[in-house]
């Protein structure tokens, strides 16, 4: 399967090495099918693995503490949470032919929101459980957003959404995007009492199972 590349540098990853080095760190699951998922993920390549596994890799250097901070964090806030987790179950190391820790996860069966057959009201409710529940869990010391990146401060993205915004011109009201842009760059900086931050709750991260309930997508951070 080609996947388009999304990043200039990010590691190529195919099956033959995603298989070498399962079986090189988990030889009892070396015999399982190995399927690469055709998803535009930023940070990470996911081969599903058997039925009930799926291995995560980072395609760029970012995001490559990703599954020790997942293996961290995941049990801490999937005792807490109304849904299903992946928490790692293995966390494996580089080689010579690729530079990064890599994860083993199970695998969650569902599927992406769909507005035509999913109860969006019902939904909603679901959804702001999940939220109340995970600001309920104190994660005080848990790893905060690095700079420039979601959650942390707006200034980093300044000029790049400003570019973006000005392509819109004509067919939106540019100006009172930027006007909310900017009050939300100019605003204090917002600090936890729990010191942790959700940034990825929209539809293409959302999933439900097959009864309509919503799935975690949740990673450490």
């Amino acid at each position: 399967m080609t996947v388009p590349r999304m990043h200039d540098d990010e590691v190529d990853v195919g099956v033959d090495l995603v298989r070498a080095m399962v079986l090189r760190d988990r030889p009892d699951l070396g015999g399982r099918a190995l399927t690469r998922l055709r998803t535009w993920g930023t940070d990470h390549v996911i081969f599903r693995l058997g039925d009930d596994l799926a291995v995560r890799l980072p395609k760029i250097g970012w995001a490559a503490g990703q599954g020790d901070k997942e293996r961290t964090w995941l049990p801490l806030l999937a005792a807490g949470l109304p849904v299903e987790v992946p928490v790692p179950i293995f966390v494996g190391g580089p080689s010579a032919s690729y530079p990064h820790r890599w994860c083993i996860s199970p695998w969650i069966e569902a599927d992406p929101v769909d507005p035509a057959t999913v109860d969006l009201g019902a939904l909603a409710t679901d959804l702001a459980e999940f939220v109340l529940a995970l600001e309920s869990i104190d994660v005080a010391g848990g790893p905060g957003p690095l700079e420039g990146q979601r959650g942390g401060l707006l200034a980093h993205a300044d000029a790049a959404t400003r570019a973006g915004a000005e392509q819109l011109r004509g067919d939106t009201d540019v100006d009172a995007l930027l006007a909310a842009w900017t009050a939300g760059v100019d605003a204090a900086p917002w600090h936890s009492p729990h010191d942790g931050c959700t940034a990825i709750l929209w539809p293409a991260t959302c999933c439900c199972d097959r009864g309509g309930w919503p799935q975690s997508s949740t990673g450490a951070g």
